[in-house]
């Protein structure tokens, strides 16, 4: 199997973080193209104060009133932006994608609309009570997406950055 599309799904979590680096170094270290997908909560959740702002991402987008404005979409995407560089992803190729929906949904379809060849998370680590209650995307992408998929642990902060490289030695 060649790899030539990875799509990794951030959400400007540490873990998210994480998996992104590791994504980034894997796709330059293979040649592969790098899609980078978020998920923006539905436009009602947002509304009403469902969805939790990270970066400001969820204020620029909530100020698009009952629509998503361009301005809010340029907005939206300068936060995305953000965080690839915030992680050091200048690799080329890379496209950023952004949809609207639950994010594992999202990435899901993202994946099969790109023709992605991996499918790399971060994992958050909630896990018990939590991780039913809430939903996990990395739970629910193992269990059910079509694609293979890595689940990025998180590691303690401060530690080094992991690579595939490094992982292979």
């Amino acid at each position: 199997m060649t790899i030539q599309r990875i799509l990794v799904g951030i959400d400007g979590s540490d873990g998210a973080g994480q998996a992104l680096s590791w994504a980034a170094d894997l796709a330059g270290a293979l040649g592969a193209e790098l899609l980078v997908v978020h998920a923006r909560a539905p436009i009602s959740s947002l509304r009403f104060g469902v969805a939790a702002s990270i970066g400001g991402l969820a204020a620029a987008t909530a100020a698009a009133g009952a629509g998503v404005s361009d301005e809010a979409r340029e907005q939206e995407r300068a936060v995305v932006e953000e965080w690839c560089a915030r992680v050091g992803t200048a690799i080329a190729p890379r496209r950023v994608l952004i949809g609207e929906g639950e994010a594992a949904v999202v990435i899901e379809d993202a994946a099969t609309d790109q023709q992605a060849d991996l499918i790399v998370v971060g994992r958050r680590g909630r896990g018990g009570f939590a991780e039913l209650v809430l939903g996990s995307v990395s739970h629910h992408l193992t269990h059910h997406a079509h694609h293979p998929v890595v689940v990025v642990p998180t590691d303690s902060v401060g530690a080094s950055r992991r690579s595939p490289e490094r992982d292979r030695a």
